[in-house]
């Protein structure tokens, strides 16, 4: 085209058509701006949002029915949503979804009686739920959902005498996997894809480290991870069955006894601490509490938790571990059972607190109310139990569940109730005489993370990460090495207390359990 071209004369009839062009086209823009496509497989379906939304807000009742799942069901500001036989809670006031012992962001915008939730929240939690990877594609505005997985691995790890197991079972057959050995990682590759992994049985061990699985390679295999400890000379599998689809594979190596050990009989006669699992709180999908600036509960704990292992490792002769090291999730059944095979002394678990008064400040530190009640007013959205926590929905049940061992758990932990204290007061005296922060006193609360601890239990709420102004103190080095100072010297002042106890036990007078003054102020 020639410029003389360009600058042609236009008729009227052809700007009256060109306009009627674009007006056409700027409808249909518009019209197209209101829907995204929703592909489950290979179906596509149209799902409205709200316009003017960014990431945009879908129609939830319309994903369900494109997904040809059941209608939730509203119950006192709560959506009941049923996904692959596990139950989801959405409270529609604070605006989270809750399922499998994990509080998630579930962002809402209600009109005309119909809710519509933010995309990128709504991929978290379908994924989560369907074990398969929803994405949302923001250039092409859609929405990806795989077909439904069919196979189901449940992944364990357990001991048996000296040696360790890594137990894979699958739900339907399956052709074998292959084991192979890569350096200090032992792969398994399984000729099928995709796999729903159920890892609530994982548990990190000396001999297993860690668990990394990975989905849908080329080949159409799934293959999982399994990195080792250094202790581990050999390994073992056990022949696959058919009828029985199960890959067992058995460690062997130089790992501690699991009976008594000189140190242990010492411990025993002088008493003291010796061992003490660190659990901080949270990590991986389950982000804990969030900071007006952003800053992440689950990175704050972990990061207090690993100068308090330090500081505890160069004041006393302590055995140390964490119940994680790294950014990972863990059921709260995990955390104590790691706790228990450590055949730990002490465990304490570190936590931020979080409500809506920004100016609420200060530390407090929880020991288990036997009897589910609570002296406290805990806010259940900032702790990892209540109703909420819906045990999984896979047949299994739970360990405590039974008479027997509920009653037997309930006799051991009862003798621990008075040292739990103990050693929460000692923590409270220290972060308000060492730290400088505000002591709201020691609390009751029926915590699941501490049940089925067979051990004095304590969690400490360290500061509030809701107020801006501790916040910023959780974001300073110095303040947390404060902090793991103030707990350092209180478990040091609660192990002079049970030496002494254990040297002279018929002068020992119980505890005042009841002279403590809770500040229930903000």
């Amino acid at each position: 085209m020639t410029a003389r071209a360009f600058f042609r004369p236009v008729s009227p009839k052809m700007l009256f058509c060109g306009w009627l062009l674009l007006t056409g086209l700027l409808c249909l823009g518009q019209k197209n701006n209101n829907f995204i496509t929703l592909y489950h497989g290979t179906e596509a379906h149209p799902i409205e949002i709200l316009r003017g939304t960014r990431p945009p807000y879908l129609r939830l009742d319309a994903v369900l029915t494109s997904l040809q799942l059941a209608t939730p069901i509203l119950s006192e500001r709560t959506l009941i949503l049923n996904v692959s036989q596990r139950e989801c809670r959405i409270n529609l006031d604070t605006q989270d979804a809750y399922y499998a012992r994990i509080k998630a962001p579930f962002a809402i915008q209600e009109r005309e009686g119909a809710v519509f939730v933010q995309a990128l929240h709504l991929t978290r939690v379908l994924t989560d739920l369907m074990g398969v990877q929803v994405i949302y594609d923001r250039s092409s505005k859609s929405m990806h959902v795989p077909l439904q997985q069919d196979m189901v691995a449940t992944i364990r790890t357990l001991r048996r005498g000296g040696q360790f197991q890594i137990s894979i079972l699958f739900n339907q057959a399956v052709n074998p996997p292959k084991v192979e050995q890569l350096q200090r990682a032992l792969l398994v590759k399984i000729p099928h894809s995709p796999i729903l992994f159920e890892k609530e049985n994982f548990i990190a061990n000396e001999a297993v480290l860690a668990m990394e699985p990975f989905h849908n390679l080329p080949d159409g295999s799934t293959e999982l991870l399994f990195k080792i400890g250094p202790d581990v000379t050999k390994y073992e599998v056990a022949p696959f069955i058919s009828k029985d689809p199960r890959t067992l594979i058995t460690l062997s190596g130089h790992f501690r006894p699991e009976v008594e050990t000189t140190a242990d009989i010492q411990h025993e006669i002088q008493g003291g601490i010796r061992r003490i699992v660190i659990d901080p709180g949270h990590g991986g999908i389950d982000v804990g509490a969030t900071g007006p600036t952003g800053l992440l509960e689950k990175d704050v704990v972990l990061d207090l938790s690993k100068r308090l292992a330090e500081k505890l490792k160069e004041a006393g002769d302590f055995e140390i571990k964490l119940t994680r090291e790294e950014d990972i999730f863990l059921s709260l059944k995990t955390r104590t059972a790691i706790a228990n095979h450590f055949k730990a002394d002490l465990f304490i678990s570190v936590h931020v607190n979080a409500v809506r008064i920004a100016n609420a400040r200060g530390s407090e530190t929880y020991y288990l109310s036997m009897d589910g009640e609570s002296n406290a007013s805990v806010d259940s959205h900032n702790r990892e139990f209540g109703e909420e926590e819906k045990e999984q929905a896979n047949g299994e049940p739970d360990p405590l569940s039974d008479d027997l061992t509920l009653m037997l758990w309930d006799m051991a932990q009862t003798k621990h109730t008075e040292d739990s204290f103990r050693l929460a007061k000692h923590i409270q005296d220290q972060l308000n005489s060492l730290a400088g922060i505000r002591s709201r006193g020691v609390k009751q609360a029926p915590l699941k993370v501490l049940k089925g601890a067979l051990m004095p239990a304590i969690l400490f709420e360290a500061a509030f990460i809701s107020n801006p102004s501790e916040e910023r103190k959780l974001r300073s080095d110095s303040f947390k090495n404060d902090l793991a100072t103030a707990v350092t010297e209180a478990v040091l002042l609660y192990d002079q207390d049970v030496r002494a106890r254990a040297q002279k036990p018929s002068e020992s007078e119980p505890f005042p359990m009841n002279d403590v003054v809770e500040d229930q102020t903000p």
